[in-house]
């Protein structure tokens, strides 16, 4: 994705940047299009070059469901996995990789997830605060809790759109619990420096959407 209020942020599988297409912004939020392929493990790579900052706040949301927050004082990073809470143990969270995956859109209403938030599948968005340098000491780690995915999807529910792939979690793992600190955001909770929204789906879905050539 083109750079954006001195942020280059893209999504990578096997280390590579996808390509991008239909990039727009405003003061606030870029969005670009990817195309995303069943399987495929995915990571999102950041370099913070010109923020006025050298700590940012990252939150991580896919097809809806907050899956990472984590902070950063590197000028290069990545997040390739979420880290989440473990439903069997309260010393213990649970790791896993970004991974696409297919969906079966059906007709049958009582198919798939109850927590489906229809506007937001097929959509990865990563919310950026800028930070000060110092933390604020030791912390309890909070983590969100493992989402409700399913492959299955009424069409209903998609209320037309194009929709060809979402997110799930692959090889979970149990891992210790890490502890957290404290970070003092210099941006507002609720006004994020920026956000990169990429929608991803299929090449046939983003032709559909006239962003591919039908040549």
């Amino acid at each position: 994705m083109p750079s954006h209020k001195g942020i280059n942020c893209f999504i990578a599988v096997y280390g590579h940047a996808l390509p991008e297409y239909g990039f727009k912004s405003d003061s606030a939020t870029a969005e670009t299009h990817i195309i995303s392929q069943d399987g495929e493990k995915y990571s999102i790579q950041l370099h913070f070059f010109d923020t006025g900052a050298s700590r940012h706040d990252v939150e991580v949301w896919v097809d809806g469901h907050k899956l990472e927050y984590v902070t950063m004082d590197s000028p290069y990073d990545e997040i390739s996995l979420a880290r989440l809470k473990d439903p069997s143990s309260k010393d213990r969270i649970v790791h896993a990789f970004f991974q696409f995956n297919a969906l079966t859109i059906t007709e049958d209403a009582s198919d798939g997830q109850e927590s489906l938030d229809a506007e937001r599948l097929g959509t990865i968005e990563v919310k950026i605060w800028r930070a000060q340098q110092e933390v604020s000491g030791l912390v309890p780690a909070v983590f969100a809790d493992i989402p409700d995915y399913s492959t299955t999807v009424p069409e209903k529910s998609v209320k037309g759109r194009n929709i060809s792939h979402g997110t799930v979690l692959a090889d979970m793992a149990p891992v210790q619990a890490p502890t957290g600190f404290g970070t003092n955001k210099i941006d507002p909770w609720d006004n994020p420096w920026v956000t990169f929204k990429f929608r991803y789906g299929s090449e046939n879905v983003l032709r559909i959407e006239g962003l591919l050539s039908t040549q």
